[in-house]
């Protein structure tokens, strides 16, 4: 059990770095100002082409520079690169490529002349994600909705939209961080002082919190100490009556799932300024 609650808190550190930084797995894309996750890699295709992904002078394969002599692999956690793009005025362009190993080169503007590049080799259709992030199908994201393009070198020749949150004033809004904030705060309300006082955790703790398409609720324990059992209770107490959710179409959506991370200075205040 306790393996299985390790395994869980690295899920939670992996989506974490999704929901509060740049997403590193996925590439980007701007559109009108906003920017949100491109479920295509259209570098892909140049690559083909070219036949190798040397891009600057830097190879994407091997995180390194042709001429750079290095006896030692550099590894990454995820892809070795997630490229960002812009949208504007029906057009597709390449602006920066992020890589898992910290360089100062521009690629993009050494590859190609500019830092702003038409993606003219581009025909396909791709999609990205619109409106807040409402939870996960293992470590793809699901929104509210997907905007479908269909590019033909590089311009949108089409496009479809479609939107998985039904939305009703009655119910209760699925948004992943709206969830993850509204359920913690109300736990730490439910914990009296002698309660917090009697918990006995270095690094805090996990809850994982499922809702079911019928509305019910699922809370799984942080782990088996007793410690994990105060949370779970208290957690089970809060979320006496909590409200039924928005319903979301996506047929990937169900359970939904959101991981609370306790740390020891939200059950503690006294550690906040230590």
């Amino acid at each position: 059990m306790e393996q299985i609650r390790i395994i869980t808190f690295i899920i939670f550190v992996l989506l974490s770095k999704n929901l509060l930084a740049s997403r590193g797995t996925f590439d980007q894309i701007i559109v009108n100002g906003d920017t949100t996750e491109l479920m295509a890699r259209p570098l892909e295709q140049y690559f083909f082409d070219k036949e190798n992904k040397i891009i600057g002078n830097f190879n994407l394969n091997t995180l390194k520079f042709v001429d750079e002599k290095l006896d030692y692999s550099i590894l990454c956690t995820a892809n070795n690169y997630h490229a960002i793009w812009k949208l504007e005025n029906d057009s597709l362009f390449l602006i920066y490529i992020h890589t898992c190993r910290k360089i100062s080169e521009d690629l993009v503007k050494n590859e190609f002349g500019s830092n702003r590049v038409f993606a003219n080799w581009v025909t396909d259709t791709i999609k990205y994600l619109t409106g807040e992030l409402l939870g996960y199908y293992i470590y793809t994201p699901i929104h509210e909705g997907e905007q479908y393009l269909e590019l033909k070198e590089g311009k949108v020749v089409g496009t479809r939209h479609i939107n998985y949150l039904v939305r009703d004033d009655t119910l209760l809004y699925p948004g992943y961080k709206f969830l993850t904030d509204t359920i913690k705060t109300l736990i730490l309300n439910e914990l009296d002082e002698s309660e917090r006082d009697s918990i006995d955790t270095q690094y805090g703790m996990i809850l994982e919190v499922r809702f079911w398409e019928n509305g019910e609720i699922t809370v799984f324990p942080p782990n088996e100490t007793i410690s994990g059992q105060i949370v779970l209770r208290n957690a089970k107490e809060a979320l006496k009556g909590f409200p039924k959710l928005m319903k979301v179409t996506h047929e990937r959506f169900y359970p939904q799932s959101v991981l609370i991370y306790f740390s020891r200075e939200s059950l503690f205040p006294k550690y906040r300024n230590m």
